[in-house]
């Protein structure tokens, strides 16, 4: 007891002198400061760096040594979804300049055509291949140059007084086509669906549509004596947009006249905002 009590007070001892020494020499707990957000994401963003940077490394590693034909085809197909991915934020960057262009007060036609160059520029997928699925594809027209524009695959009957184009909707399929115009005439009138329905036959840079059918907003179908053919170059096509160039303008004048549409998610729920569509039908 006596040893332990003597050996007790000389480490008490040797603790005092060092404290003395240095204030310091004892480490306590001290509670860690708050981490910002902003320092959390750079850390988030900087481990998956190094993460991402040790499995290039440790793949180019892999594949130093003798890739093999399976592995050669992986990383082929690695590389082409890559690209692709790459495309597909450019395009979505490019698509929201124009909407922001398109719905500006002031249109800037130069800045339009400019954005449409730089889509242009991309590798783009033929219409043909995005038409050659059973699955519709759903677009809404966000910009049309002109009057002209429109009336080249419309009714051109938002011409008449009074009345505007409110929107319009295409809708592709496999050697079909269905557009939906909706007309606002002005006053206390509801508005009028006018559905066109017909086919298409694509190259890789023209869509002709033969319309077959026009039914206006009474739900009468107007018929024509024939087929109405209708030609539009495209400019640029994928399952996000597609810019036409509907062809010179009338009088002989050079100049384009470009209509764009972009994908529509729910052509009925738009339709129905318009009080129009299957569950509420306009009559004049």
């Amino acid at each position: 007891m006596t040893h332990r009590s003597s050996l007790f007070a000389f480490t008490f001892a040797a603790l005092l002198c060092l404290s003395s020494v240095n204030p310091w020499t004892l480490r306590v707990p001290i509670a860690r400061r708050p981490t910002t957000s902003l320092s959390a994401r750079r850390g988030k963003l900087s481990k998956e760096l190094q993460d991402i940077t040790s499995s290039s490394s440790s793949s180019s590693k892999a594949n130093s040594v003798t890739p093999s034909s399976s592995s050669t085809r992986r990383e082929k197909s690695a590389e082409r979804q890559r690209q692709s991915s790459e495309v597909f934020k450019k395009e979505k960057l490019i698509i929201a300049e124009i909407l922001e262009l398109v719905e500006s007060p002031k249109r800037d036609l130069p800045s339009i055509f400019s954005s449409i160059n730089s889509l242009k520029n991309l590798p783009s997928q033929s219409l043909r291949v995005i038409t050659s699925s059973s699955t519709l594809k759903d677009y809404t027209v966000a910009f049309a140059q002109n009057d002209d524009a429109v009336s080249h695959i419309g009714t051109g009957l938002h011409k008449v007084p009074l009345a505007r184009l409110d929107a319009m909707y295409l809708t592709l399929g496999k050697n079909l086509l269905t557009i939906r115009e909706v007309i606002r005439i002005i006053g206390p009138f509801p508005n009028i669906l006018n559905t066109i329905s017909g086919k298409t036959s694509t190259t890789d840079d023209a869509l002709k549509l033969t319309i077959e059918s026009v039914i206006d907003g009474t739900g009468k179908e107007l018929v024509g004596e024939e087929d109405r053919i209708v030609d539009l170059k495209v400019m640029y096509a994928s399952e996000q947009i597609i810019v036409f160039d509907t062809g010179e303008e009338k009088g002989g004048k050079e100049g384009q006249r470009v209509l764009i549409f972009v994908k529509e998610d729910d052509i009925d729920g738009q339709l129905y905002e318009r009080n129009l569509g299957e569950d509420k039908k306009n009559k004049i």
